[in-house]
């Protein structure tokens, strides 16, 4: 599928850039050990994780925009 290509292709910039562990942790919402193995299988080819795999950097990074957006109304206040 074209995602999974595509997001083999740019895999160490979406680990860097969203699925980086210590954005995960601080997000608290996808455990890193399964990201971890998520990533290692699709890099892998021992199955097609593209679709997840993009989905929990689409949700980082939201959440990533989202908190700095909180931050900005905080100071403001």
């Amino acid at each position: 599928p074209p995602i999974g290509d595509w997001v083999r292709r740019n895999l160490d910039g979406l680990r860097a850039a969203w699925l980086a562990p210590d954005l995960m942790r601080e997000a608290g919402v996808f455990s890193t050990t399964g990201v971890d193995r998520l990533v290692e299988e699709h890099r892998q080819r021992r199955r097609d994780r593209g679709n997840e795999l993009w989905a929990i950097a689409v949700f980082h990074a939201w959440w990533a925009q989202d908190r700095q957006r909180r931050r900005q109304l905080r100071e403001a206040a």
